[in-house]
């Protein structure tokens, strides 16, 4: 018999025995290596044997999670003969960790990789807006995460806006959909912070938030992102990627109002220093405007005029009280005439008598002839000094036609002092204009 036909009996007989189909076998993978088609080979040994192990690329595509060099795993398969090398083999045909489950197995591996590529490092992080006021809001439109979220932000936040871009949370197959709604809230740039926000569920339902699109889509986002998925203990690797990552959808909201008492104290000192600062500037402009209104009436004709107006009632009440004072004390003396007459003896001769009356009444009749031509004189000096104030006043002037030029607030005396182009303001006596300068000519005088 030939070493070749010694090989094919045996190998019949393996293959054609059942007990080598299907048959579960337990054992380390070692010397593990993959070819450019993706089929795996590896040896599978335990503490005294080894077993050559081939698991062609049309089942290694199907494995939840990578082989690895000393993994301890359980492998189901057909043993087999390869003729060439005379060496027993088993074809694979499923595969599972020995132990942890392969769900398990393959989160932790995925794990693994995604922090050697540096998704999950610290330094990546964005830092997160404490009071914000714009919000990419990424959700199921039905469930009960949205309602706790704008909910927590109506109550804490000073007022902001929420843009929903609402997913499916159900399913690993949607786990595009979502990336893409993130990258899509990033792109779009409304929001300063993107939440991701899901509530409780199963480990199998949140299993979505471990898919690698949705951390890769989590780690590239330019605006930082919050993660709130499921309740207190859950746990996702998108939580790994995220900026920052709280128990709840509600915790979520929270984390993003952070500083909004604080900023709610701060707004309100400002606004009450604002509202005095105003109202100390309202005061002091309002001062000034009197201070100038007062200054410019003062310095107007009219004002000069109120001011002799002033003037002269104040000189008339001083010659009143004069006249006043001099014909109390006239009074006095007439009526201490009057009694020393009185006490005059009876037996006085009545000549004498009768010419102290008619001297009495001569008095009586000078010093109203006085007092009335005081008076008169008084008042016609008055009326003289009022008459020559009002020929003095520039409004009587300019009622005759005159006017008063001014040039950036200077009066203009004369023509040369005008530069070409200039606005003049022209006062009349009622009122006042401004014009623009064309043509300066001498005056012929010069």
């Amino acid at each position: 018999m030939s070493v070749s036909e010694l090989v094919q009996s045996i190998k019949q007989s393996i293959e054609d025995d059942p007990f080598y189909t299907g048959l579960w076998v337990e054992g380390e993978v070692s010397t593990l290596r993959q070819t450019a088609a993706g089929h795996l080979f590896f040896v599978l040994k335990d503490e005294t044997a080894q077993l050559r192990a081939v698991c062609f690329a049309r089942v290694a595509k199907t494995l939840p999670f990578g082989l690895e060099d000393g993994m301890h795993v359980l492998v189901q398969g057909n043993v087999a003969v390869y003729e060439a090398s005379g060496q027993v083999q088993i074809l694979i045909d499923a595969v599972e960790p020995y132990g942890a489950g392969a769900a398990f197995l393959a989160l932790e591996q995925r794990r693994k990789r995604l922090a050697q590529e540096g998704l999950f490092d610290a330094q990546n992080k964005r830092p997160i807006p404490r009071a914000a006021r714009r919000i990419a809001l990424i959700t199921s439109a039905q469930g009960r995460a949205v309602h706790d979220v704008v909910t927590t932000l109506q109550l804490e936040s000073m007022g902001c806006e929420v843009w929903l871009y609402p997913i499916p949370v159900q399913g690993k197959e949607v786990a595009s959909e979502v990336a893409e709604a993130i990258r899509r809230a990033d792109r779009d740039g409304f929001g300063e912070v993107i939440l991701l926000v899901r509530g409780g569920g199963s480990r199998e339902d949140l299993s979505l938030f471990d898919e690698e699109a949705i951390v890769r889509a989590i780690a590239s986002a330019k605006l930082p992102v919050v993660t709130g998925i499921g309740h207190d203990g859950d746990f996702s690797l998108a939580d790994l990627a995220a900026d920052l990552a709280v128990a709840t959808p509600t915790a979520a909201a929270h984390a993003i109002c952070a500083d909004v008492p604080h900023l709610r104290q701060r707004y309100e000192q400002a606004a009450d220093g604002l509202k005095r600062a105003a109202s100390a500037q309202v005061n002091w402009a309002r001062q000034r405007l009197d201070a100038k209104r007062w200054h410019l009436v003062a310095a107007s004709p009219r004002g000069r005029l109120e001011r002799d107006k002033q003037r002269f009632q104040t000189l008339r009440s001083a010659l009143e009280l004069a006249i006043s004072w001099k014909l109390e004390q006239t009074r006095t003396r007439l009526q201490n005439n009057q009694m020393w007459l009185s006490r005059l003896s009876p037996a006085a001769p009545h000549g004498e008598l009768e010419e102290a009356h008619q001297r009495v009444a001569a008095l009586r009749n000078q010093l109203a002839e006085a007092q009335a031509q005081l008076l008169m004189q008084r008042e016609e000096r008055v009326v003289a000094q009022m008459t020559a104030l009002e020929e003095l006043s520039p409004l009587h002037v300019m009622e005759r036609g005159f006017a008063i030029v001014r040039q950036k607030g200077q009066v203009v005396r004369r023509a040369s002092a005008v530069d070409r182009s200039q606005t003049l303001t022209i006062q009349f006596h009622d009122g006042t204009i401004d014009v623009k300068v064309h043509q300066r000519e001498p005056s012929t005088d010069d």
